[in-house]
């Protein structure tokens, strides 16, 4: 079940899906099926949904000039923490930062 599919397709007629593994390295075969795709669906209003994790990968592409014309679209990323989690994790962190600027201090106090 993929939540992010099943949320387009209540906007759409149809709905073309490309997987790909996590961190895939694009390549221009990967691009031109893309792009195919895109173009054989017949009418204007269509648009590229990808993630913006895979956004930044296509813009590095050598050739990320060919989505310039093509209405291209991502989801953002966001991080959320179970329960008391992320306040955990802030306090570890500036635990860290903490002891890090005392031992630095500690270094150069000469």
């Amino acid at each position: 079940n993929y939540p992010l599919q099943d949320h387009l397709r209540q906007f759409c007629s149809d709905l073309t899906v490309f997987t790909f593994s996590d961190h895939h390295p694009f390549n221009q075969k990967d691009i031109v099926e893309i792009l195919k795709a895109y173009n054989n669906i017949i009418g204007k209003n269509k648009i590229l949904v990808t993630t913006e994790k895979d956004i930044m990968r296509l813009k590095d592409f050598d050739k990320s000039y060919l989505f310039n014309e093509i209405p291209l679209l991502y989801i953002t990323i966001r991080t959320v923490f179970h329960n008391k989690d992320g306040d955990l994790l802030a306090n570890k962190i500036n635990t860290y930062l903490s002891n890090s600027k005392r031992l630095i201090k500690e270094l150069y106090k000469d």
